[in-house]
Parts: C-alpha cells; sequence; structure tokens
C-alpha cells in the first residue's frame, strides 16, 4: 500500500536519475512525461507520473513480511537505481510514521503523568490528614481499615505513576534509535528483461 501510495510517488517522482536515453541528470517526473527540460511541474503533471509510475512497479507478496519488487522500463540500470530509491524513501516515511506514532504516545504519557500526579498527592495528602487527625487509631478497627483503604490508594497512584514514568522512558529511548525499518534480502539488480528486484 505504501509503496504504491501518492506520498511515495511523490518523493519518488522529485528524485534525480541518470539514463542514457537522456544523457544527463534529470528528476523522475521530467522522465515518466519525456520533458527533460521541464522545471515546473503541474498537479496533471504529477498524477500523470503517478500513475506512469505506478505501471512501472510490481509488487509481489512472499511469506511472512517479505515482498518481491519489481520495475520494468526502458533501461535495465535505470530500473535498479529506481528501486534502490523506492527502498531508501520507504525506509524514510516508515521511519516518519513511527516517529509520529512516538510523539502522539509520547503526548498521552505525559497527559497521564501530570494527571496520575495529581491524583498522588491528593491520595498522600488525604492519608497525612487522616494521620494527623486519627494519632491513636490501634484500638479502632474501623479506623485501622480507613487507613489501610487510604494507604492502598497511594500505592495504587505510585505504581502507576512509576509504570508512566518508564514507558516515557522507553518511548524517548525509542524516538532515538536508529532502527531500519527495511531489511533488505537481495539488493536490486539490472536484469536482461528490463525489469529488477526483489528486496
Amino acid at each position: 500500500e505504501i509503496i504504491k501510495s501518492r506520498r511515495l510517488g511523490k518523493l519518488i517522482l522529485n528524485e534525480t536519475f541518470e539514463t542514457e536515453k537522456y544523457g544527463k541528470p534529470l528528476k523522475l517526473i521530467n522522465i515518466l512525461n519525456d520533458t527533460p527540460e521541464s522545471k515546473k511541474w503541474s498537479d496533471r503533471d504529477y498524477k500523470i507520473g503517478m500513475r506512469k509510475f505506478s505501471e512501472m512497479i510490481t509488487v509481489e507478496a512472499r511469506k511472512g513480511p517479505l515482498l518481491n519488487l519489481h520495475i520494468a522500463s526502458f533501461e535495465p540500470e535505470f530500473c535498479s537505481d529506481l528501486i534502490n530509491s523506492v527502498i531508501l524513501n520507504l525506509e524514510k516515511l516508515l521511519k516518519t510514521f513511527k516517529l509520529s506514532e512516538l510523539l502522539e504516545k509520547k503526548q498521552y504519557i505525559g497527559n497521564r503523568i501530570f494527571e496520575v500526579e495529581k491524583s498522588l498527592i491528593k491520595a498522600e495528602d488525604q492519608l497525612k490528614i487522616f494521620r494527623e487527625k486519627n494519632r491513636s487509631i490501634s484500638f479502632s478497627p474501623a479506623l485501622l481499615l480507613e487507613e489501610a483503604r487510604l494507604q492502598r490508594e497511594v500505592e495504587v497512584q505510585e505504581q502507576i505513576y512509576i509504570t508512566l514514568k518508564s514507558e516515557l522512558e522507553m518511548a524517548q529511548i525509542e524516538e532515538f534509535e536508529d532502527i531500519s525499518m527495511v531489511q533488505v534480502l537481495d539488493p536490486p539488480q539490472a536484469s536482461d528483461d528490463i525489469s529488477t528486484g526483489p528486496f
């Protein structure tokens, strides 16, 4: 879905490639629309370019998360370079999605920490006030039960607070981890039938 998406397509269309046919580096949109001299492109140009790019590329699902990616065009080396660009831009896009999810998660956890901290302070204050008002509760089962209930509430809020702090720390670590989102099993290579793949 992402490989065939307009978002990835637009990124690829703005990438520069070298071809024997044109003899100089050109943006993919120029190559696909056969407009080597164009410097500006309309929405229609992008739509035509994206349709042509989508028709060139074939994605075959294999077992598990593996995919075969093939591109057919007029030059084998151009196809190989194009697939490399697709893989690199796919990686960037997936990292962007992951970062966006992490930022949302951090925002949610931060809000929850703020709420739980207020609840914890309130529970601690209630327990403190109760103990100050009832200094001799040893002989009152009702007061002992009330103290135990207040103590439990403090402990529950403490555990939630600690868990949220731990989750926030994990999210911050994950945000700065540089983990590859795409693993290339077989790198792209030019082939005689003017297609290339898989990854």
